[in-house]
């Protein structure tokens, strides 16, 4: 990206596969480690949680993480 010149987003598509992507690989490793740890919760309230956390590791390190590793598939144009 040149200084002073706005990049364009990437499109919609390749976003939510790095998403997705995301997700499939932070889920099952937060439910392996929490779902014992709160087994004595009510079902919604073991969602709420978990999904919760997923939100957060998402957000601050999974998506970042990601997004740097397709880069140049994300900004790469058609």
């Amino acid at each position: 990206m040149l200084l002073g010149k706005p990049q364009a987003p990437p499109p919609c598509y390749r976003v939510a596969l790095v998403t997705w992507l995301g997700v499939l690989l932070t889920l099952p490793i937060l439910e392996y480690l929490l779902v014992p740890l709160l087994s004595e919760f009510p079902v919604l309230l073991q969602q709420l949680i978990i999904t919760g956390f997923s939100v957060v590791l998402l957000a601050y390190f999974v998506i970042p993480h990601l997004t740097q590793l397709f880069y140049k598939w994300l900004y790469s144009s058609l």
